[in-house]
Formats: structure tokens, C-alpha cells, sequence
């Protein structure tokens, strides 16, 4: 124990830590100071690992969150952690203020403490805000064009400059967006398709004539393969295939219905002549959708 108290840095680690004296009222409610040091060390830590897979690039920003998500090891675990206890970081300072304030923390001799403590608190937001400020302006705006990418309801969506160009044209905000139809793996295109119910539009990327369609759970992929890939589907969109090639078309989900049920049908058919009315493409020969 001597030690403790002779050398200079174990003499601060002890005054703080074995021999600070305490009230003998102290409660529970001190705990959330060094909770507070927790969720520091905790975001410290946390923060590192992300970073080694994170890329702070507007190309690769959303993908190496995915990679973080789908393909590191825990990866999702490290980042639920992260933004969580960010979250509770935030609880836990609100707390230590308010057991500051009813305990009269704030009074001779703490004012010095109670100052420093205000000062990084307002710091803290300050730096809180900014970041929600920056989210607000790039990732929850309605549509937002940047480059190769469009972010729509703070999903962002890669794709070409000619597709965004015809989006931005007709004001529209797709939910997903498959290009390079020539390159892509047919059966991934088809086991993300297996869960839409909704209207798709197929886009000649040259010309900008589309091709709107309903679909509910499963038969997407369906019209999908026969639109653009049977020639038995729309033989307006196989002719325009067969001369312009599959690499200048889009697919694209418009509406998406969750959860769809029979009920849902009549909504289906009413979207898509709500789309057929805004977009009128040139690949639909009937002029209205009904139920076949």
C-alpha cells in the first residue's frame, strides 16, 4: 500500500479510486458517471472495428456498411452496439444533470466541476446536432442525384447517369433498381424479386420509353423473365430487347405492398393506372389495367 502513495501516478490512481472519500448516503444515483465512462470506453472500442471496414467515400459508404452488416464476423452485433449505446450515452448524461440538479451538485465548492460538465454537454450536442443535421441533408431527403447514386426515402440506389436522368426527368423514386441486365446473376435478381408485391417499370435507357406492370408475391420474377428474357411478355419491350440489347434496360420496383393479401388486388390495379396515367409509357398497349 505504500507504493499506492508514493509514486506520483499511482498516488492520483489511489486518491480517486481506494482512498476518495465518499458520503455514507451515497446511492445508486452516483452510478451514472462512471455508466457514462462505460459507454465511452464501449463506443471507443466498438468505433475502432468499424472503422477498419467502413470507407468514408459517397461510393462506397452504403456497401461497406453492408459488408459490415452481412459478411464480417459479428459485424452487425458491433453495430447495433455502437449506435445503441450512443443512444443510451445520451439517457445516461441526462440522468447524471438531473441527479446533479436534485442533489444540489451545482453549488460551492463543485462549481468548477459543474462547469466543465456544462461546457462538454453543450459541446456534445452541438456535435449531435450538426451530424443529424448533415443526415437530414443528403440521406432523408425525398430524391436526392449525386453521380451514379439516388437516394430515395434514405435508401440509397446505385445507378447509371442515363437511368438518373430519366428519373429526375419524370420525377421518379423507385424502391429498387436492377441494371446491367446482360451482366447480372438472373437467379439473385430472382430471389430478391420473390418478395415483391407491387408495380415495376422496365425502362429503354436509349430512348426513355417504359414498360409499367403489376405483379403480386412471386409472379414479379415471372414477368421479369418474360419481359425481358422469354419474349413472352410485352412484344413491344422483346422488340425493343432484341434491337437495343438487354445492357440499355432498367428494372425497376415502383410500389412495394407488404404483407399482400387478396384485398390488396384492386389497390394493385388502381397503382398501376395511377403510374400508366403519370408516366404514359410507350410499351403499354392498353391504354388502362384491368383485371385479367
Amino acid at each position: 500500500m505504500r507504493i499506492l502513495k508514493q509514486n506520483p501516478l499511482l498516488r492520483l490512481f489511489n486518491s480517486y479510486l481506494v482512498d476518495s472519500p465518499q458520503p455514507s448516503n451515497i446511492s445508486y444515483m452516483w452510478n451514472f458517471g462512471s455508466l457514462l465512462a462505460l459507454c465511452l470506453g464501449i463506443q471507443i472500442v466498438t468505433g475502432i472495428f468499424l472503422v477498419m471496414h467502413y470507407q468514408p467515400n459517397v461510393d462506397l459508404a452504403f456497401n461497406s456498411v453492408e459488408h459490415i452488416m452481412r459478411q464480417v464476423n459479428y459485424g452487425w452485433l458491433i453495430r447495433y452496439t455502437h449506435a445503441n449505446v450512443a443512444s443510451f450515452f445520451f439517457i445516461f448524461v441526462y440522468a447524471h444533470i438531473g441527479r446533479g440538479l436534485y442533489y444540489n451538485s451545482y453549488r460551492s465548492p463543485r462549481v468548477a466541476p459543474w462547469s466543465i460538465g456544462v461546457i462538454i454537454l453543450v459541446l456534445m450536442m452541438a456535435t449531435a446536432f450538426l451530424g443529424y443535421l448533415h443526415s437530414q441533408k443528403y440521406f432523408l431527403n425525398l430524391i436526392f442525384f449525386d453521380d451514379n447514386y439516388l437516394i430515395t426515402a434514405s435508401i440509397p440506389i446505385i445507378c447509371s447517369s442515363r437511368l438518373k436522368d430519366i428519373l429526375f426527368k419524370h420525377n421518379i423514386k423507385p424502391v429498387a433498381v436492377w441494371e446491367d441486365l446482360q451482366k447480372a446473376n438472373k437467379k439473385m435478381v430472382y430471389s430478391e424479386l420473390k418478395s415483391f408485391a407491387g408495380i415495376y417499370l422496365i425502362i429503354n435507357l436509349v430512348n426513355g420509353k417504359m414498360y409499367v406492370g403489376r405483379g403480386t408475391v412471386g409472379r414479379i420474377p415471372m414477368r421479369f423473365h418474360k419481359h425481358l428474357f422469354s419474349g413472352k411478355g410485352s412484344q413491344l419491350v422483346w422488340k425493343a430487347v432484341k434491337k437495343y440489347g438487354l445492357d440499355n434496360f432498367a428494372f425497376l420496383i415502383l410500389e412495394k405492398i407488404n404483407h399482400f393479401t387478396s384485398k390488396d388486388n384492386q389497390k394493385l390495379i388502381d397503382l398501376e393506372n395511377n403510374y400508366i396515367n403519370l408516366l404514359k409509357p410507350e410499351y403499354n398497349l392498353a391504354p388502362k389495367a384491368k383485371n385479367t
